[in-house]
């Protein structure tokens, strides 16, 4: 028993042995021997004394045998100098106290009694100091009791910074925001108050904010204080607006860094001329106007990350040394002059589809291009016989130029070219062009033959140069495999552009080139291509071949002159995984095999193709939409009359609805005419009549009565040639003419005016009254509309036919006149249908026999 029990003594105490180097009262103990850093971390709101933090330390072990320059210090609160601190661990870590370069301390109460300036400015002349997360507000007199030359400081609030530090020593001073600007004014205001007089030495100042959702405005002042700045970094503070002279005042500053903020665009007319680097990647800027002159020291530009389309290098300053583009959406670029000092260009994942390299009068110098990650199909060069570019980055495009390929051959020894990814199409005349170039089939057979090129479509994957066939009168075959799978090989039956030839022999060379193929061997994968054939009209007996259950066919017809579809498309093990019919003369595809693809989970291209949308095509009309998720281009499909395929088109409309549409139709034209007619009766009757349509419905109801005239005309003499017009009108431009009663010829010489108007009143169907300014002042005048009025209210017809002539004030008419005015319908002299008008006016009753009226 008691040699178990002094066992389990010495491994207890072979325990604490191993984890109290580590492990003490209150805190924690580490080395960090990546960084060269020594941390102690304590626990929360501990306290660390001088007397107990040495007597505690005496009980580790621990030994570091690398050279410790770095102190981090997490959660501790003590009121000794730091240096105090230090020179506790020495004996303890390979710690020396003037190798330290690096002090972080991180969430604690930054004591003033930490900093004696006194023994610190003896060890730690030019330290990098780093504050994270400081709790309370930091003291001004504890940031500036000794000289360090770097300052980090990670605030969560604002009132952990103070209003008025000064900083007369530091080299670089870096403040990181963790939390949102309440507006983005305080961006720029908490970045002015930062000091409280002109900084006249901090040469590198860097500030950010990880809160992305913070906006920041940088006014013409911001920086009016810190006047000795070289290098300043505001990335990733949701900058989003710069004054035009925010950075003029800097004179010194070489570097500014602009990247990750919310920029849209940016003036480079008042940059200082100094400038030697600018970055504005990671931004949203969409254009660039040609760089200011001033700018004599300008260098690097960063622009990558930003929605830039087009271009132009010609913007740029000729002494431009490194450019980087990359990461936008540029589609073109130009190049007119020369730059000769550009030495790096990264274009690198952006949209170019060709690109001319001329290094022997535009870019001279360039030892770096990367045109990575682009849909660059064609690359053209120019070079020098001494070749200064070193790298050139290609991967992942798709060039099909044989020439660069020859290029890049001939100085694969002095341009390293990256071609992952990369390769060139499958060329037929390959060989016929080696030998022009070269002018032997050297090259082919001992570098061409065995790269891996692009079969024609290049989904299908790769082939090497030697063994890709082309033939013009029947179907190639070639084995091809994916990029990413070397070990399965598809097979690719390529009946493109072939002449002329009767679909039994394509047929039959397809089954025997598939029993040549296929015995003895597994494809996975096999692909038909059938692609701009002019002659052939239906495809062959795809169904006609046996596959295996788990191989997967691939069908391509695109631009040819396919006119039916049919079932006999359709492998016999039902596993058509692609079938593009685009660009072709289908008009009409059997539903069921529309039913049969979608069951397959078929991917289908139809656009190009004039199929019928017509109610006999009503269930293909239907289908088609039914399938679209397996059509990859139903976006682009239209029907044979030019409209798209829409779910909510009526191909089929039924009887009642073509009934209820005429009815609609017939209704609103009723409608029209009968508020045309109501709107101008008068005009349509006058219109009517004097066309001589319809006269006896013209005619007014039988009058027995017998007049000597048709009418007696009562007027002011001032207006007595209007009325010769009125007379003429009535008496010599018609056939019969209409009997007038005019008081210059028809009266009686001698009797008495007042019974003359009577008698003329009444031997007359109508009295036409021209009223004017004369009428009304004419005695006599009144007194034939009271006669012919009186008259009117006697027989209760209407006996007066009233023309209004020139301008006249009803207001001031007599109270009969007046009210006959508002009550009555009347002529106006001025009206263009007035003769018609008054015509219509005064046709003859039924009763009287004379003949239709004509006009001339």
């Amino acid at each position: 028993m008691i040699f178990k029990s002094s066992i389990a003594t010495i491994f207890f105490i072979l325990f604490l042995s191993i984890f109290i180097n580590e492990n003490v009262v209150g805190f924690y103990i580490d080395v960090d021997e990546k960084e060269n850093r020594v941390i102690i971390t304590c626990s929360e709101s501990e306290t660390l004394f001088l007397d107990t933090f040495k007597e505690q330390v005496k009980e580790l072990t621990k030994r570091s045998n690398i050279r410790i320059t770095s102190l981090r210090i997490d959660k501790c609160d003590f009121n000794f100098p730091i240096h105090e601190l230090i020179r506790v661990l020495e004996p303890k870590f390979n710690l020396d106290i003037t190798y330290i370069r690096e002090v972080i301390l991180k969430e604690m109460l930054i004591r003033t009694e930490i900093f004696n300036p006194i023994i610190l400015d003896k060890y730690f002349y030019k330290i990098k100091l780093e504050i994270y997360h400081p709790l309370g507000e930091l003291s001004i007199y504890t940031l500036r009791t000794f000289q360090y030359d770097s300052l980090s400081l990670s605030i969560k609030s604002q009132i952990n910074l103070a209003d008025s530090t000064i900083f007369q020593s530091l080299r670089y001073f870096y403040v990181h925001f963790e939390f949102k600007f309440k507006a983005e004014k305080d961006c720029h205001t908490l970045i002015y108050n930062l000091f409280d007089e002109t900084q006249k030495y901090l040469p590198e100042m860097g500030i950010n904010n990880d809160n992305y959702e913070t906006n920041c405005i940088l006014r013409e002042n911001t920086f009016s204080k810190m006047i000795a700045l070289e290098k300043l970094n505001i990335s990733k503070l949701g900058v989003s607006n710069v004054d035009d002279k925010t950075f003029s005042n800097l004179t010194n500053m070489t570097e500014l860094h602009l990247e990750q903020n919310k920029l849209n665009n940016f003036s480079l007319d008042y940059l200082p001329s100094h400038l030697q680097v600018l970055d504005l990647s990671r931004n949203n800027i969409s254009s660039i106007s040609s760089i200011d002159s001033n700018l004599t020291n300008l260098k690097v530009l960063h622009l990558a990350d930003n929605k830039l389309n087009n271009f132009s290098l010609d913007y740029l300053p000729s002494h431009l040394q490194v450019l980087d583009l990359s990461r936008n959406n540029i589609s073109s670029i130009y190049l007119t002059k020369s730059l000769d000092n550009l030495i790096e260009l990264d274009l690198r994942f952006n949209k170019l589809e060709t690109f001319t390299l001329d290094l022997e009068n535009q870019l001279v110098n360039l030892e770096k291009l990367q045109l990575a990650h682009n849909p660059l199909k064609h690359l053209d060069f120019k070079s020098p016989d001494v070749l200064k570019l070193k790298i050139l980055d290609l991967e992942n495009v798709s060039i099909n130029n044989t020439e660069f390929w020859f290029w890049a051959h001939q100085h694969k020894n002095t341009t390293v070219t990256n071609l992952t990814g990369t390769y060139p199409t499958c060329i037929c005349d390959l060989e016929e062009k080696l030998k022009l170039k070269f002018n032997n089939y050297d090259a082919f057979e001992n570098y061409f033959k065995n790269i891996e090129c692009r079969v024609p479509l290049s989904e299908f994957g790769l082939t090497t140069l030697g063994e890709f066939t082309c033939h013009t009168h029947k179907c190639n075959v070639y084995t091809t495999h994916r990029i990413e799978d070397l070990e399965n090989l598809n097979i690719v039956y390529n009946c493109s552009n072939i002449e002329t030839m009767e679909l039994k022999t394509i047929v039959w060379l397809i089954e025997q080139n598939m029993i040549k193929n296929i015995r003895g061997n597994y494809f996975p994968i096999v692909h038909f291509l059938f692609d701009d054939i002019s002659e052939i009209r239906s495809f062959p007996l795809i169904s006609y071949f046996k596959f295996r259950n788990n191989q997967k066919v691939h069908i391509s017809a695109s631009n040819s002159r396919f006119k039916e579809m049919g079932p006999e498309i359709i492998p016999f093990n039902e596993s058509l995984v692609e079938l593009n019919l685009e660009n072709n003369l289908i008009q009409e595809i059997d539903v069921d095999v529309l039913h049969k693809f979608a069951v397959m989970g078929t991917k289908l291209k139809l656009s190009g193709n004039p199929i019928i949308c017509d109610c006999s095509k009503l269930k293909l009309y239907q289908k088609i939409l039914c399938i679209q998720y397996f059509i990859l281009d139903f976006d682009k499909m239209t029907c044979s009359d030019g409209t798209s395929f829409d779910p909510n088109r009526d191909l089929c409309i039924s009887l009642w609805t073509v009934l209820s549409y005429i009815a609609l139709a017939i209704l609103l034209l009723v409608t029209i005419v009968l508020g045309f007619y109501l709107k101008y009766t008068l005009e349509v009757k006058v219109y009517v009549y004097s066309r001589g349509w319809f006269p006896k419905y013209f005619r007014p109801e039988s009058d027995t009565a017998v007049y000597n005239y048709d009418a007696f005309l009562s007027f002011a003499e001032e207006d007595g040639k209007f009325v010769l017009q009125i007379l003429k009108l009535l008496e010599e431009d018609q056939n019969p003419p209409f009997k007038v009663c005019y008081h210059h010829r028809d009266w009686k010489i001698g009797e008495q005016i007042d019974s003359q108007i009577i008698e003329s009143v009444e031997e007359s169907r109508k009295t036409i009254i021209v009223l004017s300014r004369h009428f009304l002042a004419s005695h006599w005048a009144n007194m034939e509309f009271t006669t012919a009025h009186y008259k009117m209210l006697e027989e209760k017809s209407p006996k007066i036919l009233l023309i209004l002539h020139g301008d006249i004030e009803t207001a001031n008419l007599r109270p009969e006149l007046k009210s006959y005015i508002k009550t009555t319908t009347y002529l106006k002299s001025d009206d263009k249908w007035f003769e018609k008008k008054l015509l219509y006016a005064l046709r003859r009753p039924q009763a009287v026999k004379t003949n239709e009226i004509e006009f001339k």
